[in-house]
């Protein structure tokens, strides 16, 4: 995922609102999803898949101060193939993490929605995956032929929909044409 920045004095109300536009309907998703189906998210593997995407994003990566790239990337999208969209989407939520946020160079704000909008782009890549294929009972089950093609697809949904939400973000940032992102 690549997330940009924004410096505290260029945090327009415009940027703060797009940043609640991702972060309260997904809060609000996951709430009525909770509600719904508790079960689905008590489950113990859940604090696995939450380190583990945790850890692999803390982790040191060489990239420009304006820019933080991710690469837990497999991590989350192994999770999507595994849960249902409203789960991965919680897992994504807690484990991504970014060091900027612990060094307090983002706003609480900020730091959510970056989440948030992974979140939503992993979740989509769960619903997308489970709309073409599943994973069966085990290994001699699947059928590479599906589930392949079903997890190109889930995958590409998830990077457009994350390509489409940070590209939306530095429009407003930067006032610059989408065709020019």
């Amino acid at each position: 995922s690549l997330v940009t920045s924004a410096t505290p004095a260029s945090r327009s109300r415009a940027l703060r609102a797009m940043e609640l536009a991702v972060v309260l309907p997904l809060l609000g998703w996951l709430w009525i999803s909770f509600l719904q189906d508790p079960d689905l998210f008590l489950d113990w593997r859940l604090l696995v898949w939450i380190g583990a995407i945790a850890i692999v994003d803390l982790l040191p990566v060489e990239g420009s101060a304006d820019t933080s790239f991710s690469l837990s990337f497999p991590i989350e999208l192994s999770a999507a193939l595994v849960y249902p969209p409203p789960v991965v989407a919680l897992i994504t939520l807690l484990g991504a993490a970014d060091m900027r946020e612990f060094k307090g160079e983002i706003s609480p704000l900020k730091a959510l929605y970056n989440r948030g909008q992974i979140a939503w782009s992993v979740a989509l890549e769960s619903f997308v995956f489970h709309l073409f294929g599943e994973l069966g009972g085990g290994v001699t089950d699947v059928k590479w032929w599906v589930v392949v093609p079903a997890v190109l697809a889930a995958a590409l949904a998830g990077y457009m929909l994350n390509v489409l939400i940070v590209a939306l973000y530095s429009r407003v940032q930067i006032q610059e044409p989408i065709v020019t992102i």
